[in-house]
């Protein structure tokens, strides 16, 4: 209500005012004047003078005929009418009418709108009715209305004692475009207030089905409902089902139609999707459902796409950024190991065999366990503190990276009177990532804490952290020369560096760098230290790419560009000679990267199609619009490596100023292979050769829009598409993984290695290279024929 300015003021202004008809202190009674309307019709608003000499229903019922409210079909009774603060959806009370409360009541409706309006029970009567009208138009207005109603909570509760949500459902099913925008509107608000479901499974997978949907109002509600679906236990497994269902329909991998939404231009559309990713987390019924639903929804694309979302810094979204990073930590949380659990015992005894093959273990309890560094003949008591997420961990890094482990395990032998339990410094490791990435921290109203990249990098990601701490406390332990006593010293640097690290690096190639540059002994960083893309650090892949695979490769982070963990040095090298190791495989590594961008210097000629045509509204890309046959895209690297430039054109290489497009080397969002590209999926379901995909790429940007665009190529040979693929790797700084670029590394690796020990050893080399022979002495004339 707005006071009264003047006497002039027209009355049909929905004003009120307020006047106090004596002194208090003269013992006369105090009334209060409002001006009130009535929104449902067209009458003017009417000035009522409120006393305490009548209840507030009578003069309720003085407005209603008043205001004309009789005149609505089906409401004659003034029983059902009360008066409502339309901003805050106060309703006023009696008590607002007693002795000393006009004063107070004066106060809080400063500038307030007051309305005459139907009780939440009726008015939730009425707009049932309504939604079930056979008219469209009807309905259609009821639905447009209810959003607004549902803000009143009183109405949302009678609304949904009522069994509303099953008729806005119903009105879902039979509505498009906006009336269906209006309606999943209206649907999230009503689930908003409680978390109740009285639709079907039925319905759960209509709306999941909503979640692709290409209007933006409708997909964000769409993902807003299916989050709230989630919370309610005996919904979750039916959503699970059903965007397991619609993925399997579009031929895609599970949760893909949700990892989509996270690349959409629209904000709340990203947000919505990531909402939805952290709670299908949450609610999972276990730990084990929790890991397997992380590792699908990686395998369809999470990292990379919620690894673009990571620079917004709105509340909301750190929030959801927050909430997410903990799902993903909660699988460290320490879950007790017990010996009487069978599962628990067979992970211990797989920890054995795997290091130990040709060794069996005859007792469960034996001093074996101490070779490995456990403290005693029976390593359950060692796991009391961590539980089985370090045995998890153990096993992790002995069956993925074997020889790591096996390396620093053979490493305790060569160390006479400093050596330290392996075993129980990994469950140390264990606890200490637990500490640094705050696993217990509960998720805050304001999203406040450290958000590590890192996570976002690999199919596995804490359990490669863990490999690359274990990596950084053997390399600690000799750069500190420690001893068994100093034991805790080293954890805490190795504490420090680690925190370090994964607040500051985006990548676990990145920190991998970072934590080896800290180390005392910079040039000698250990060749065995892991990084991002030795074991599925792409999104959506599981291990290193290879012809025919198919993955994204994310840009920014690493360093150096090849797999370190790939070169692992033989078990039993000393010291000296993992030092020189080291240093000739990242030299190696900078020679045949420029090999590679030499070759692309030298430009290339790439097809565009697999022996059909392709439609150029498809696929709003430059390489959709070339679609004669033989025609294709001519690529050339700039001499400084930093831009792209490429045009339409035959086999025939173009001049320098003939190239129509450019694209700086940093705008590169991905590199993808085979059937993950736009050109092999059209080209799917036609006939075209196996061999054929295995070369097609995928070159996907940012243009100057901000839209993602691509450029799709299919290779002439297997050469050609190793040297771009790895050469385009190495310039975004990821690591080069084809097969073919990591035999010509171990090869001239072991050369250089092999030449650098002989001019250790005094053996001198030459200088010069030999002397060409004399060519052999002819016997025959070669221009006589017969």
């Amino acid at each position: 209500y707005e006071r009264t300015q003047s006497k002039n003021r027209p009355k049909t202004n929905v004003t009120r005012e307020r006047a106090t008809s004596m002194n208090v202190l003269g013992g006369r009674q105090q009334t209060l004047k409002l001006w009130i309307r009535y929104p449902s019709s067209g009458a003017a608003p009417v000035e009522h003078e409120f006393t305490r000499d009548h209840p507030l229903d009578w003069h309720v019922a003085q407005l209603v005929k008043a205001l004309g409210a009789f005149t609505q079909p089906g409401h004659t009774e003034s029983s059902h009418y009360c008066l409502q603060v339309e901003s805050d959806h106060r309703y006023l009370t009696p008590a607002d009418l007693q002795k000393g409360a006009v004063a107070q009541v004066e106060a809080e409706l400063e500038d307030a709108r007051v309305i005459l309006i139907l009780k939440p029970v009726h008015r939730a009567q009425r707009a049932i009715e309504q939604l079930s009208d056979s008219n469209p138009l009807v309905q259609k207005k009821a639905i447009f209305s209810l959003r607004k109603s549902l803000d009143d909570p009183a109405f949302a509760e009678a609304f949904l004692q009522a069994n509303g949500i099953q008729e806005i459902v119903r009105v879902i099913h039979s509505s498009t475009r906006s009336t269906l925008a209006y309606a999943l509107s209206a649907l999230e608000c009503a689930l908003s207030y409680r978390s109740i479901w009285t639709g079907s499974a039925s319905d759960i997978t209509y709306l999941v089905q909503l979640i692709p949907n290409p209007v933006l109002n409708i997909k964000k509600s769409a993902l807003k409902i299916v989050a709230q679906l989630v919370a309610i236990p005996s919904c979750y497994e039916q959503v699970l089902e059903s965007l397991q269902e619609t993925a399997r329909k579009q031929n895609h991998l599970p949760f893909s139609v949700v990892i989509e939404c996270l690349s959409s231009p629209d904000l709340d559309v990203q947000l919505n999707a990531f909402e939805l990713v952290a709670a299908l987390s949450e609610h999972a019924a276990d730990r084990e459902a929790r890991r397997l639903f992380l590792l699908q929804a990686r395998q369809a694309g999470l990292n990379s796409a919620a690894k673009k979302l990571l620079h917004l810094r709105t509340p909301a979204f750190q929030r959801a950024k927050f909430a997410m990073q903990q799902q993903i930590l909660s699988l460290t949380a320490g879950v007790p190991y017990s010996d009487a659990n069978e599962e628990h015992e067979a992970m211990l005894r797989k920890l054995w065999s795997t290091m130990n093959p040709k060794d069996e273990l005859d007792n469960r309890i034996s001093q074996k366990w101490k070779k490995m560094g456990f403290q005693g003949t029976n390593p359950a008591t060692d796991f009391r503190g961590m539980g089985v997420t370090a045995l998890e961990h153990l096993l992790y890094i002995a069956e993925k990276h074997h020889d790591v482990f096996r390396g620093i395990l053979a490493e305790q032998d060569q160390r006479t009177d400093n050596d330290y339990p392996v075993c129980t410094a990994g469950i140390n490791i264990s606890q200490l990532l637990c500490d640094v990435m705050n696993v217990n921290a509960p998720v805050s109203s304001t999203g406040t804490g450290t958000i590590f990249p890192c996570l976002y990098d690999h199919l596995f990601p804490v359990e490669e952290i863990y490999c690359i701490a274990f990596e950084l406390l053997d390399q600690t332990w000799d750069d500190m020369n420690a001893s068994y006593m100093e034991f805790p010293k080293v954890i805490a640097t190795v504490r420090q560096k680690l925190s370090d690290g994964l607040a500051q690096c985006h990548s676990l190639s990145g920190l991998q760098e970072y934590l080896m540059s800290s180390s005392r002994y910079n040039q000698s960083a250990s060749p065995r230290l892991l990084h991002a893309a030795a074991s599925g650090s792409s999104a959506g892949g599981s291990g290193t790419l290879s012809h025919g695979s198919s993955a994204s490769i994310l840009p920014g982070g690493a360093s150096s560009p090849g797999s370190a963990l790939q070169k692992t040095k033989p078990a039993g090298e000393v010291r000296g000679v993992k030092e020189l190791r080291a240093q000739v495989e990242r030299d190696i590594w900078q020679l045949v990267a420029s090999q590679k961008t030499h070759i692309m210097c030298c430009g290339h000629f790439f097809p565009t199609t697999l022996n059909l045509v392709l439609p150029a509204q498809k696929h709003a890309t430059p390489a959709a619009s070339s679609a004669e046959d033989g025609s294709g895209y001519y690529l050339q690297l700039s001499a400084d490596s930093t831009t792209l430039y490429w045009t339409a054109s035959t086999a025939v290489a173009p001049p320098p100023q003939d190239f129509d497009h450019s694209l700086k080397v940093n705008e590169i969002t991905a590199l993808k292979l085979a059937t993950d590209t736009v050109l092999a999926q059209q080209a799917n379901q036609k006939k075209v050769d196996a061999d054929a995909f295995a070369m097609v790429f995928e070159i996907e940007f940012r243009s100057e829009n901000g839209k993602t665009e691509t450029i799709d190529l299919v290779a002439p040979n297997r050469r050609t598409l190793v040297d771009w693929l790895d050469g385009i790797r190495s310039l975004m700084q990821q690591p080069m993984q084809c097969a073919e670029t990591n035999g010509e590394h171990a090869l001239l690796t072991k050369m250089e290695l092999q030449t650098r020990m002989l001019d250790l050893d005094g053996v001198a080399l030459p200088s010069k290279p030999p002397p060409v022979p004399d060519p052999p002495l002819i016997l025959f004339d070669p221009s006589v024929t017969e």
